[in-house]
């Protein structure tokens, strides 16, 4: 909880999606543009999320990490986030690795 508790307190579902798959889920911090896509998987090389657009000046960050992520955010592929191994070994393994995002939700 302590790495990944600002995805439980204070944040509500998302108005169109809460889940992508069987791995992924979807909260939003209450009154802010914060959305966290919280995968239960260990992410491998990229994590793609079809249901969020980054604004344009958004830094994306993977919780436990303290440096933000690249991306590519296109219309077609959705958000592509880009993890390291650098940054996986950082976090180390847990039961649920979560990325903040200041973006919107896609229909």
């Amino acid at each position: 909880m302590d790495v990944n508790g600002e995805v439980i307190y204070n944040t509500e579902k998302m108005k169109f999606h809460f889940k992508q798959g069987e791995s992924v889920r979807y909260t939003k911090k209450k009154d802010s543009p914060s959305i966290y896509a919280v995968s239960l998987e260990r992410p491998k090389g990229t994590m793609v999320l079809d249901h969020i657009q980054p604004t344009e000046d958004s830094q994306i960050f993977m919780l436990g990490y303290d440096q933000p992520l690249s991306y590519q955010f296109t219309e077609k592929k959705g958000l592509v986030i880009d993890i390291t191994e650098e940054v996986l070994n950082t976090v180390g393994e847990s039961y649920a690795y979560a990325f903040k995002i200041k973006g919107y939700e896609r229909n």
